[in-house]
């Protein structure tokens, strides 16, 4: 039997005895946009059945078009979708803050085993059983939304999540969680210049501090009256964080978390 290359047609077919008929065929699936694949070469040679069967493998090649098709665009969507959206499912509860939280503009580390050395800023706190402490400093406005804050409420919260919680963000923690918070006076914080004994004067420190802080949890250090004088332009309110039995490194963000859960300490005004 003769054969032959049909153009633009993936199949070798056979002359046989329905030539216009094969012809007309093509003609119908080219009209169509018939991917030529689907053009089985012993179904043209048939008289009958031909345009069911193209049809047939033409309607299921479409719908598998289709559904692929559908699936990458729903990929896509969920690809496009904030990673962030997971992360912050995951998060600790309580440490989703409200819009103008208030996170510390400075973190200052002081030694007790080297009491006159300054460190200055950094944006990694740290603790160590009995030696580094940070000093934490927060910059409380006088007025919120033209209302005073003399007499609102600051809730001061640590957020402390797991160190996969905190991705891309540092966190380190071990030991029991045993902590103190000392108070310093409202309007003294600490300076590139602070060391261990040269701290600013101390002030009140929190009446009910957590017996202990673990990683996964978001804690509240204290509920007080904000206190700050109208005029002043608002005023800074810093604490030492110390440990006698864990160490402790945190990368403090933002209220967002930037990218992670929110990691350090967090000043909520109400």
């Amino acid at each position: 039997m003769c054969c032959q290359r049909l153009k633009n047609v993936e199949v070798w077919i056979c002359r046989s005895k329905f030539p216009e008929r094969v012809a007309s065929r093509l003609a119908e699936y080219k009209r169509l946009s018939i991917p030529p694949s689907l053009v089985n070469s012993s179904a043209l040679n048939k008289p009958r059945g031909i345009r069911r069967q193209v049809l047939k493998s033409f309607q299921h090649f479409k719908m598998k078009s289709t559904v692929v098709a559908t699936l990458a665009s729903l990929s896509c969507i969920v690809l496009a979708a904030p990673s962030q959206i997971s992360k912050r499912n995951s998060c600790p509860s309580g440490s989703t803050f409200a819009i103008g939280a208030i996170s510390p503009f400075l973190l200052t580390p002081i030694s007790k085993a080297q009491p006159d050395k300054a460190f200055g800023g950094v944006s990694t706190g740290v603790t160590t059983p009995n030696d580094l402490c940070t000093i934490v400093n927060l910059e409380i406005p006088d007025f919120i939304d033209g209302e005073s804050t003399l007499l609102k409420t600051c809730t001061l919260s640590f957020a402390f999540p797991t160190s996969q919680q905190a991705a891309p963000h540092t966190l380190e923690s071990s030991g029991p969680g045993h902590f103190t918070f000392t108070g310093y006076l409202t309007g003294f914080g600490s300076d590139d210049k602070t060391t261990y004994n040269r701290q600013p004067l101390l002030g009140p420190s929190p009446p009910f501090p957590p017996e202990s802080m673990v990683p996964g949890n978001t804690y509240t250090i204290a509920t007080l009256p904000c206190g700050i004088l109208p005029g002043t332009g608002g005023q800074t309110v810093a604490g030492a964080l110390c440990s006698r039995d864990t160490s402790l490194k945190w990368s403090q963000t933002g209220p967002s978390g930037n990218g992670g859960c929110p990691v350090g300490f967090f000043v909520v005004v109400s």
